[in-house]
Formats: structure tokens, sequence, C-alpha cells
């Protein structure tokens, strides 16, 4: 059920707390947004230090985000340094406010791989609100996943949300 790095659910686990909140997003209408959060140049930080390295960035990554979320919100680990953020009850505007404040709190935070010798990072991010009942969960992240490479292809540490209009 979680991931034995970050305590997160699993990508399994969160695809299945997704559908269920997509669920009561068609039932009663309320607010609901995702976001796809990755670690810009991962493999870069495990090539250049080593897993071990990487495998405490993820740590420390998942205890900053995990800083700014509310109870009722589900994480999951979706592959390498991809997160997946149902949040229930939050529009685009509230979404966006969370992904920039997680965004800058990772921009400024100093990874320490030993004693004194740090790394910086950064955040991509893709966000999508649910608008319509006919998209299903796994299609919804398809479109954060998406807004995400957006952001990656543009400049990297950047949000992209997706326009339902």
């Amino acid at each position: 059920i979680y991931d034995s790095l970050t305590g997160f659910l699993t990508r399994g686990e969160i695809i299945k707390e997704g559908n269920k909140i997509k669920q009561e997003f068609s039932t009663n209408r309320k607010e609901f947004c995702i976001l796809m959060l990755d670690l810009d140049d991962f493999k870069y930080i495990n090539d250049k230090y080593g897993h071990v390295v990487g495998d405490n960035v993820m740590k420390m990554l998942a205890n900053n985000i995990s800083n700014h979320i509310r109870s009722s919100d589900y994480i999951g680990r979706y592959g390498g340094g991809e997160v997946l953020l149902s949040c229930p009850n939050k529009s685009m505007e509230n979404g966006f406010s969370l992904a920039e404040r997680i965004r800058k709190s990772i921009e400024e935070t100093k990874f320490y791989i030993d004693g004194d010798n740090y790394i910086n990072a950064t955040l991509s991010i893709g966000l999508y609100e649910f608008a319509k009942d006919d998209l299903s969960f796994i299609e919804a992240v398809n479109f954060a996943d998406m807004m995400l490479y957006k952001a990656k292809n543009k400049s990297k540490n950047k949000i992209m949300c997706f326009n339902n209009a």
C-alpha cells in the first residue's frame, strides 16, 4: 500500500483513491484537482551522486511535500521522481497556490548529501482540475502529466495548468 522510500501511497493505491474521489466528485460536484510533481533532473542526481543520495533526496522531498498538504489530500509515488497528489475540495486556483508553495519550498531547500555538502533541486508540476463527468481519473492524470512535461520542456521548475475552457 505504501512506498517504502517516501511513505506515500504506491502507484496502484493512489489511483484507487483517486477513482473514489472522482466518484464523489461526480455525485456532489465539489472542486477536485490533481497535481503531478516531478523532481527535475532526478536521473542526473542518481548518476552523479549515486542511488543512495538519490534515495535520500526523495525522502527529503517527500517530507517537504508532506508539510504542505492537508490530511484530506492523497499523495502517492507515481514513478522514479514523480509524485501524484489528489486534492478533493480544492479548486484550480487553490491547487496552483499549493503547487507554488511546494515548488518554492523545494527550490529553497538544501538537500544535504553529506556533512557540509548539499545540492539544490527543483520541481516541475502539472495541474488539472476536474470539470467534466465524462473524464476518468486516469485520463485526468494523463492531462496533469501532459502539463508536467510541458513545464519540463519549457524551462523546468515551473507549474503548468490544463485549461478546460
